[in-house]
């Protein structure tokens, strides 16, 4: 075989992989895509201007600024109280500190006796949120003193439906519902929610 074949039968392979590539490639955006859609066009999924959800560990009717940093701990979009506007994580963050959580990567421990909530909040149309990227609010949770300080018209950060509510803000907030997490999971179970617990007999009662 002479150089000018290897040639040939390198750009070949080359060309064959790059079209494999490809087509997993595509394959699994396809069905990222097919995933993200049939979540945003759950009957259930709809986002309400005015209302977001909280998951937590503890049982509580009123929220508290010393209690920040109390669930999963890691706090990495900045400081304050976390919301989202669907409900797929909120049981996920109810019960991160549950021992059959099915993951926990916070600065906090898992408790003996957890209280897993789901809130119902409103209050946010009265509020006004500083739209990020994920790599901007991180960036200002560095200096977070220095942002409010600069911009005081900001009751907090807002990305991919993720709220965090600065503790200066926490008051303007209305708890309009709690709900246990088993009762609220039943309430809504065929809802795509993130993966929650890892113990099948919660599960089964669920269903």
């Amino acid at each position: 075989m002479g150089k000018y074949d290897i040639g040939i039968n390198l750009i070949r392979h080359c060309s064959n992989w790059i079209k494999s590539g490809s087509k997993n490639f595509a394959e699994k955006t396809a069905k990222f895509d097919k995933t993200t859609k049939l979540f945003y066009n759950h009957p259930k999924a709809e986002i309400k201007p005015d209302i977001a959800y909280h998951g937590s560990p503890f049982n509580f009717d009123f929220f508290d600024a010393s209690k920040i940093g109390s669930g999963e701990g890691l706090n990495k979009y900045g400081y304050g109280l976390y919301l989202t506007r669907t409900k797929k994580l909120s049981p996920f963050y109810a019960n991160i500190r549950s021992k059959d959580a099915p993951l926990h990567i916070g600065s906090t421990k898992k408790l003996d006796n957890p209280q897993p909530t789901i809130y119902t909040i409103s209050g946010l149309q009265n509020m006004k949120f500083k739209q990020v990227s994920a790599a901007e609010a991180k960036s200002i949770s560095k200096n977070q003193a220095y942002f409010e300080t600069q911009y005081p018209q900001f009751d907090g950060l807002e990305l991919d439906n993720q709220i965090v509510v600065f503790p200066k803000s926490l008051n303007k907030l209305k708890i309009d519902k709690k709900q246990d997490l088993l009762k609220f999971v039943k309430e809504n179970k065929d809802y795509p929610f993130r993966q929650w617990t890892t113990d099948k007999t919660k599960l089964k009662l669920i269903t």
